[in-house]
């Protein structure tokens, strides 16, 4: 498979796959496309299988975010009034709280993407779209509010900056958790 000739005049310059790559390696990718180009794809009914254990991971993930968010709140709290120093027990929750709201994001961006794949309108039906939207934006600030939480406690010197770091940005990151939940919606969405 040549992408490249010198006696073609239409050439973009490019190096022959064989050349870039060596003859074995080569050959190897293009077997590999052709198998691959050969799977069958997704289709309507899996795309609609992947969506409702899509949605049913960011139902489910959506507790974890707020038990683990609660968690995190308490225990930095508690700690802004002692006078002891932040340890790995202490930075345990603000750390997992970030996580759980990370894969929470990713699981709604891909929920998102795959609307938007099938065919769904994204900015279509006025109220939906706008929620859609308000969601995702929640859903990042969240995220950004949760890593902070958890980058500036870390980083802060002292005995009582890192608990009021963590007990501010957790807490802020929290209360947009709580603004972006669907609660007019079903509490706990099991695969329908």
């Amino acid at each position: 498979m040549a992408l490249y000739r010198k006696d073609n005049p239409e050439s973009t310059g490019v190096l022959t796959l064989q050349q870039k790559l060596g003859r074995s390696t080569a050959r190897r990718s293009l077997l590999w496309a052709a198998r691959l180009s050969r799977s069958p794809s997704l289709t309507l009914p899996d795309m609609a299988t992947l969506y409702t254990i899509l949605l049913t991971l960011h139902n489910i993930n959506r507790w974890l975010v707020l038990l683990t968010g609660l968690w995190a709140l308490i225990r930095s709290l508690g700690g802004v009034g002692g006078g002891k120093d932040l340890t790995p027990a202490d930075r345990r929750p603000v750390v997992m709280f970030a996580g759980t709201v990370h894969l929470q994001l990713v699981l709604g961006l891909l929920l998102f993407a795959l609307v938007g794949s099938q065919g769904g309108r994204v900015f279509g039906d006025a109220p939906r779209a706008s929620f859609r939207w308000e969601h995702l934006g929640l859903g990042l600030i969240a995220a950004v509010f949760a890593t902070l939480a958890s980058a500036i406690s870390k980083r802060a010197k002292g005995s009582q900056a890192p608990f009021r770091a963590a007990a501010l940005w957790s807490g802020l990151a929290l209360l947009t958790v709580l603004l972006m939940i669907p609660w007019w919606r079903p509490l706990l969405r099991l695969f329908s």
